[in-house]
């Protein structure tokens, strides 16, 4: 799959963010839970950061913000900068994924998926994370499942 072409963008924030915080690339990734030599290798843009990894990142930054002792406007406009770019960037890959999806809808002529893409567009991250778990439920209760013709 190509790359998203907001990956860079949300790593330069990211990077702003960390020293705008005053920390190393390493104290962050302690921070984040996350291997430092894994951290490293997604920070230099040679692997595509996973939802599971942009989660860890998120919950960091807002341990970062709830901790620092100032009130300083760098590291707010810096995390500002941070959020700007992950939403485009997960706008992307929503983007990406009904691409994929959209020829079905036009075969079926269903409207309902115009709906379900607007939806899903208004949930966050984890929503849409969420939102997919769910639908993959459902494909399985056979109450929901179509019958052979259908």
């Amino acid at each position: 799959m190509e790359k998203n072409p907001y990956t860079d963008e949300y790593f330069d924030a990211l990077r702003q963010f960390i020293k705008a915080a005053g920390l190393t690339f390493n104290k962050f990734a302690d921070i984040a839970e996350i291997n430092r030599s894994t951290f490293q290798t997604i920070l230099n843009r040679r692997s595509e950061p996973s939802f599971h990894f942009r989660k860890q990142i998120s919950e960091a930054v807002m341990f970062i913000l709830a901790t620092s002792s100032q009130n300083d406007s760098q590291l707010s406009q810096a995390h500002q900068r941070l959020s700007a770019a992950k939403i485009r960037l997960v706008n992307e890959e929503s983007n990406r994924m009904w691409d994929e999806v959209y020829p079905v809808k036009k075969a079926a002529q269903n409207k309902d998926f115009d709906r379900l893409h607007t939806l899903f567009c208004q949930l966050n991250e984890e929503g849409q994370a969420e939102a997919l778990k769910r639908i993959e439920e459902l494909a399985f209760v056979p109450k929901y499942q179509k019958k052979d013709g259908e």
